[in-house]
C-alpha cells in the first residue's frame, strides 16, 4: 500500500470536536502502519471522526502519539521552508515536489442545520520537525496547518474557523465550522517513517490520540494493530 491515512484529522479538524446535540462529544480514531513487520519503512493511515450537533464543544488541539520505538525522520526528505501565507498564495507550488509526503481529505460541516458537508482535499508536506497540512475546501479559502513533531508525538493546533473559511472570526468564540471526518495518508518513503524495532509480547502496536477540549478536558482514544518481529 503506497499511501495511508495518517490522521484523519484535518487537521483542519481544525476545528472541532463535537458530540451530542447538547454539547457532548463523540470521537472516533483509527490508525495503523502499512506493514506489520518490525523495523521496516512504512506508510501510515489515520482517520479521525467527530460527531455531535451544532452546540457540541470544540477541541483546541490534538496529539497523535505513535507506538514506542516508531521513528518519523523529517530530515530524510526535502523540507518545505515556506510560510503558511506563501504556501496558500502559491497553491502549494512553492513547496518542492520532493517535500510532498502524503495526502488525504476531510469533511467540514457548518453549524446551520441541514447545511451540506464541505469536501476538503489535503496535501501533506514535510517540514523541519513538522508536517504541513494544506487544506483546500471546495468553494472556500485554503487553510494551512502545521503538526509539530515532538519525539514520537505530533501536536496539531485546531484554530477557530468561521464561514466563509479564512475570514476573520465574527461568529463567536467557538466558530461555526467544524470538521466531522479527517483522513490522512502518509506515503511509504524509505528512511522517513519506520516501524518500531520490536513487536511487544502482546503482538500489538498501540497508537494514541489525545483530544484537548476548549473546556479544559483531555479525552484519549487508542487504536491497535497486529505486529510481528
Amino acid at each position: 500500500m503506497g499511501r495511508y491515512l495518517i490522521w484523519t484529522a484535518v487537521v483542519v479538524a481544525v476545528l472541532a470536536a463535537a458530540t451530542g446535540a447538547v454539547a457532548m462529544s463523540r470521537r472516533g480514531f483509527e490508525q495503523g502502519f502499512g506493514t506489520t513487520k518490525a523495523g521496516r519503512p512504512s506508510g501510515m493511515s489515520l482517520t479521525v471522526r467527530w460527531s455531535g450537533g451544532s452546540r457540541a464543544r470544540r477541541d483546541s488541539s490534538v496529539d497523535d502519539v505513535l507506538p514506542r520505538g516508531a521513528r518519523l525522520d523529517t530530515s530524510a526528505r526535502p523540507r518545505c521552508k515556506a510560510s503558511g501565507a506563501q504556501i496558500a498564495s502559491s497553491g502549494g507550488s512553492v513547496c518542492a515536489a520532493g517535500s510532498r509526503v502524503g495526502s488525504g481529505h476531510a469533511k467540514l460541516r457548518l453549524a446551520a442545520k441541514g447545511s451540506p458537508d464541505i469536501d476538503t482535499r489535503i496535501t501533506v508536506f514535510n517540514a523541519r520537525r513538522a508536517l504541513i497540512l494544506y487544506l483546500e475546501p471546495a468553494g472556500a479559502n485554503v487553510q494551512v496547518l502545521r503538526a509539530k513533531l515532538r519525539g514520537r508525538r505530533l501536536h496539531l493546533e485546531l484554530p477557530v474557523l468561521c464561514a466563509p473559511t479564512g475570514t476573520k472570526p465574527k461568529c463567536g468564540p467557538g466558530g461555526n465550522v467544524r470538521i466531522v471526518r479527517l483522513d490522512l495518508a502518509i506515503e511509504r518513503l524509505v528512511g522517513y517513517l519506520t516501524t518500531p524495532k520490536r513487536c511487544p509480547r502482546s503482538e500489538k502496536w498501540t497508537f494514541k490520540l489525545r483530544f484537548h477540549g476548549r473546556d479544559g478536558r483531555t479525552r484519549s482514544r487508542t487504536s491497535r494493530m497486529s505486529c510481528r518481529s
